[in-house]
């Protein structure tokens, strides 16, 4: 739908190639960056994009408060999806088997590798709370 409405309306994003946006990543990062420095998301059209998922800018613009770069940023998301994943793995080899404890890894670790670990977005903290959810109802 984004699509039919970007060619009949000849709507261009600021992240776009030929009208619709390429990636989200520069968004969020813009985001968090804004909220680190004045604890506000900006104006408006900055604004409406931020607070379509806000936790995941407030929890980076700690990082970015900290005068992190983004490659350590990166690396602390992929240390949380590990550590995670590493207990729910302990928890599925104690109550299941290994067989299923590593179909359960290799389903995570490839849901993360295609929407989590490659990008900087909101997809990041979805799939580690997600994952905790699943750890919750074992």
């Amino acid at each position: 739908m984004l699509w039919v409405a970007v060619f009949i309306f000849h709507i261009t994003f600021a992240d776009s190639v030929g009208g619709p946006p390429v990636s989200d990543a520069a968004g969020w990062d813009s985001c968090s960056q804004i909220f680190a420095a004045t604890q506000e998301f900006g104006i408006d059209s900055i604004k409406e994009f931020c607070l379509r998922r806000p936790i995941f800018p407030i929890l980076n613009s700690i990082f970015y408060w900290l005068n992190l770069p983004i490659q350590l940023i990166t690396l602390i998301w992929i240390f949380a999806f590990g550590l995670v994943l590493n207990q729910t793995i302990k928890i599925v080899l104690i109550h299941f088997s290994k067989i299923f404890s590593m179909l359960v890894s290799l389903t995570w670790i490839t849901i993360w590798l295609r929407y989590g670990s490659p990008q900087f977005m909101t997809e990041s903290l979805g799939i580690i709370l997600g994952l905790l959810g699943f750890l919750y109802f074992l």
